[in-house]
């Protein structure tokens, strides 16, 4: 089995062009990596991963994970505090961290440590993937989008997908209770979903035009690679694309 370590990760991000000051985004496969030195637990795994990317972001940078629970698509309550998030064990130790933030997004909660953590966390909008959204916050700033051991496809795709207005998928209105200052209350929820199996989304040609184009930068790290594309650039990638391919994001193109 491969093995690697704390250094070996900051190479790696640095390759990719994660830097200073860089608010960065994650989804993540920490176990395909292969051995890291030092590390006995899955805690411990995730502590040099966020040590390591906190040395690259440096004190002015966020690091934000996906703790997306789908609580009111799947008529359950939502608790930030208690709610577990469906998003591995890397995203589980963010939010267990003493410095995080969670959203109170019923379906698309997100969790941040760092500078900006507030300003990506607080007041979301009913409409995960709309106006004032998490995703167009970060696209506003110029976000870093890093993957472990995964393509160049990111929830962050379907953010881009709302703001052009694309016709294969549409807002579909939830009502779940969120718990706020110890108190439930109702709250009304849109997700940015496709009900055709036409429609199925794939990332395959998107991973490969972000290749090819240089929008994306590719690192290998232990037995995995890392992924790493600013939020602006893969829009741009997207927009300019569906001009001729409107529907190159979906399985039937």
């Amino acid at each position: 089995m491969a093995s690697y370590n704390s250094q070996n990760i900051i190479d790696a991000l640095q390759e990719v062009g994660l830097k200073k000051g860089d608010d960065v985004f994650l989804h993540t496969n920490l176990g395909f990596f292969g051995r890291c030195e030092g590390a006995n637990s899955a805690d411990s795994l995730c502590e040099i991963f966020y040590e390591s990317i906190k040395e690259v972001i440096g004190e002015d940078g966020t690091i934000i994970v996906p703790t997306f629970t789908y609580s009111s698509c799947h008529k359950e309550k939502f608790d930030p505090a208690t709610t577990k998030s469906e998003m591995g064990m890397f995203s589980d130790y963010i939010w267990r961290h003493d410095s995080s933030v969670r959203s109170l997004d019923p379906n698309f909660s997100i969790v941040a440590v760092g500078s900006k953590a507030d300003f990506y966390t607080q007041n979301p909008p009913e409409k995960s993937f709309g106006d004032n959204c998490f995703f167009e916050r970060f696209y506003l700033n110029n976000g870093f989008i890093c993957n472990f051991n995964f393509d160049a496809g990111t929830t962050y795709v379907h953010y881009v997908e709302h703001k052009l207005k694309v016709p294969y998928r549409y807002d579909k209105k939830f009502i779940g209770e969120v718990l706020v200052g110890g108190k439930w209350e109702s709250r009304t929820s849109y997700h940015f979903v496709y009900d055709k199996e036409e429609d199925e989304p794939v990332f395959e040609r998107l991973h490969e035009l972000c290749i090819q184009s240089g929008v994306a930068k590719i690192a290998k790290l232990g037995k995995g690679v890392v992924l790493g594309e600013h939020a602006q650039d893969l829009f741009n990638l997207i927009r300019n694309t569906m001009e001729k391919r409107p529907r190159f994001l979906l399985k039937e193109e």
